[in-house]
């Protein structure tokens, strides 16, 4: 067993060994002869050589997550946009998510309201609720989040809280 740098743009450690992997072994643990985790399987190159990512790698990895995942604590529905919203959109979007239900918290930290159409998140337009999704996995509860919504008729951008997943 050795361990190597990935050369040239970015210095990234890994062990190269001789250990046979099965197809599909990928992402599990590279022990030593102690039975101690030294790293995760990462790829198998061919036979008898296999490469991954060190234990202390993957640690601090870990450790830079965000302990809860976050989430704007809202139930939402796709709609097609009403033509007079479409047209006060720079792109004409012709999509939106309709908030049709809101986890209770306090009413300072309340930005969203029951009835808003979410347009944008930190400047791009919401295809779906995958969007969100992405955009909110390496964001923690109490960080904020910048919205364009449709409310009674007017666009705005308003500042929502986000919350620990187990309060959704």
């Amino acid at each position: 067993m050795s361990t190597r740098q990935i050369e040239p743009e970015v210095s990234i450690p890994y062990i190269k060994s001789d250990v046979r992997l099965a197809p599909g072994n990928s992402g599990g643990p590279l022990l030593n002869a102690d039975g101690q985790v030294v790293g995760i399987n990462a790829m198998i190159f061919g036979g008898d050589l296999s490469v991954s990512i060190p234990s202390n790698v993957v640690s601090e990895w870990l450790n830079g997550l965000p302990k809860s995942q976050a989430i704007l604590g809202v139930g939402l529905q796709r709609i097609d946009l009403p033509a007079i919203v479409k047209q006060q959109l720079p792109d004409h979007s012709a999509n939106g998510l309709l908030v049709v239900s809101i986890v209770e918290r306090p009413a300072a930290q309340q930005a969203i309201l029951l009835g808003d159409l979410l347009l944008e998140l930190e400047g791009q337009p919401i295809e779906g609720v995958h969007n969100i999704r992405q955009h909110l996995a390496n964001k923690a509860p109490g960080e904020q989040v910048t919205l364009k919504i449709a409310r009674g008729g007017n666009i705005q951008t308003i500042t929502a809280n986000l919350i620990p997943i187990t309060e959704g």
